[in-house]
C-alpha cells in the first residue's frame, strides 16, 4: 500500500510538551478547581490516558475545555520552553522530500504548534487541525483527509497513546504508528527489558507505561498497527545510515550496548512509515 497522507499528533509525538504540562499544571489545578498532582509521579502519569489524567485529579469532563484554554494560553506565553523531540526535524524533511503529504492534528493551537515548529518545519505541513473540539480527535482527521481529497485507506496516523487507534478506526485510517519506548522488547523469549533486575528505576513507571500501550494495541485487530522503539541509548551524534531493524527483541551491538543516535533513529521510523514491513509489530532500531 502506498500512503499519500500522514497524520501526525503534536504534544507526546513531535514535541517532548510534558516538562511544560508538568511545570504549570498545578497553577491550573489552583485556578479551575481540581487536585495538584505529586511530582514524585511524574514518570507514571507522563503516558497516562487523557481520561486517566482527569480521573487522578478529580477533574469533571466539563472542566476540561476550561483547563485547556489555560494551558494552551500559558504555553503561548513562553513557546521557547517546549522543544521537539530530537530525531523529528529529521524525519519531518525526510518525509516531506517523499509522496507523503504531512498534516497536524492536535487539541493545542495553531499558534503554538507553528512557533515550536519554527517556521521551516511548519512550512512542511499543510494542514494544521488544532483546538479542541467536543467531537473528539476522530472528526479532526476526517476533516483532514478531505481536504487532502485522498481516501481515508491512504493515510496513516503517528501518535503516542494506545487511544489513537480508536480514533483512527472511526475515521477509516487503517494505518497507526505508536512512538514508545525500549522496555518492551524481549531480552529472552517471553522476559521484557523492564522486567530485568537492571533496569533502571529511574525508568520503570515510564516504561511501564509504554507496556501498557502496547498491550492495548496488541488486542486492536482491525487497524495494521506499528509500536516504535528506540534503542536503550538515543542520543546526539553523527548520521551512519547503517543501522539495524528487528521485530520483538532488543538489539545490541557486540559489546552489549543498545545505542542509535538521533538522526539515525529518525531515518529507520521514516523507512518503516514508508515500508511498512512490520505490520501489528513492536519494532526496534539499533547499531
Amino acid at each position: 500500500m502506498t500512503y499519500r497522507l500522514a497524520i501526525f499528533d503534536f504534544d507526546g509525538t513531535l514535541a517532548d510538551s510534558f516538562p511544560f504540562f508538568l511545570s504549570v499544571f498545578n497553577q491550573i489545578a489552583d485556578q479551575h478547581g481540581f487536585r495538584r498532582i505529586d511530582i514524585t509521579q511524574v514518570e507514571r502519569l507522563r503516558h497516562y490516558e487523557p481520561r486517566d489524567m482527569m480521573r487522578h485529579v478529580g477533574m469533571p469532563p466539563w472542566k476540561l475545555p476550561l483547563a485547556a484554554a489555560s494551558f494552551k494560553a500559558l504555553m503561548s506565553e513562553n513557546a521557547g520552553q517546549v522543544r521537539l523531540f530530537p530525531q523529528v526535524d529529521h524525519a519531518l524533511r525526510e518525509l516531506a522530500r517523499g509522496h507523503l503529504e504531512l498534516t497536524i492534528v492536535s487539541s493545542n493551537s495553531e499558534y503554538n504548534v507553528r512557533q515550536v515548529l519554527g517556521p521551516e518545519l511548519a512550512s512542511l505541513i499543510s494542514q494544521y487541525e488544532c483546538g479542541m473540539s467536543i467531537f473528539g480527535k476522530t472528526s479532526r482527521i476526517r476533516k483532514v483527509v478531505k481536504r487532502a481529497m485522498v481516501e481515508p485507506s491512504a493515510a496513516l496516523y503517528i501518535g503516542d497513546q494506545a487511544t489513537d487507534a480508536e480514533a483512527a478506526r472511526k475515521a477509516g485510517v487503517p494505518r497507526l504508528v505508536v512512538v514508545g519506548g525500549a522496555g518492551s522488547l524481549e531480552v529472552a523469549p517471553g522476559v521484557q527489558l523492564v522486567d530485568t533486575p537492571d533496569f533502571p528505576d529511574a525508568y520503570k513507571p515510564y516504561a511501564l507505561a509504554h507496556r501498557e500501550a502496547f498491550k492495548r494495541l496488541q488486542a486492536v485487530e482491525d487497524l495494521d498497527w506499528t509500536f516504535f522503539s528506540p534503542a536503550a541509548e538515543i542520543g546526539p551524534g553523527e548520521e551512519r545510515g547503517q543501522y539495524r531493524v528487528q521485530p520483538k527483541a532488543f538489539l545490541a551491538d557486540a559489546s552489549g550496548h543498545s545505542r542509535i543516535s538521533y538522526a539515525d533513529y529518525g531515518a529507520a521510523f521514516v523507512a518503516e512509515l514508508e515500508a511498512h514491513q512490520y505490520p501489528k509489530q513492536i519494532i526496534t532500531a539499533a547499531y
